[in-house]
């Protein structure tokens, strides 16, 4: 089963929203995996994607993902200084921010989520959209119990 996500950094429901996946992933640890989507819905969110995709050049965009969804950063200095922390080689990632290297793929990967109907930030659980805004851990649990007996799979309680 795959939870997709589809999200922003600058937007608080979307990052409640993540934190509740990766519970999730803890409590359907060999049944749920997740994937990623960029999903910028502002100016900043646009460079947070586009920074997570110059630390995926050195091989990091988990680490700084799951930095970044522990603090949200506030502006580009906090974002740097993450970067600096996971060890990052900032030259190289303030140098793929100040030219834009990432940008046409972080605007393919948003028009391609609005081309299968994405609409918004959204999460979605084996191709269906989970709508709680944000929900709660159990109504996400609950969604995939759901979907692991449609499935035909055994739930994880």
């Amino acid at each position: 089963m795959t939870i997709e996500v589809y999200s922003d950094f600058t937007c608080p429901i979307c990052v409640e929203k993540e934190r509740m996946v990766l519970q999730a992933l803890d409590i359907y640890p060999d049944k749920v995996k997740k994937a990623y989507h960029h999903y910028p819905s502002s100016e900043f969110g646009q460079i947070i994607a586009e920074a997570l995709e110059a630390a995926d050049e050195q091989g990091k965009f988990w680490e700084l993902h799951d930095r970044l969804l522990a603090d949200v950063p506030d502006d580009m200095s906090e974002l740097e200084a993450c970067a600096a922390e996971l060890g990052l080689d900032t030259q190289k990632f303030g140098e793929a921010l100040d030219t834009g290297r990432f940008t046409g793929k972080v605007d393919l990967a948003k028009q391609e989520a609005i081309s299968r109907g994405v609409k918004h930030v959204a999460v979605f659980i084996n191709g269906r959209e989970y709508r709680h805004s944000p929900g709660t851990l159990s109504d996400l649990c609950d969604a995939i119990d759901e979907e692991l007996e449609r499935d035909g799979s055994d739930d994880c309680d």
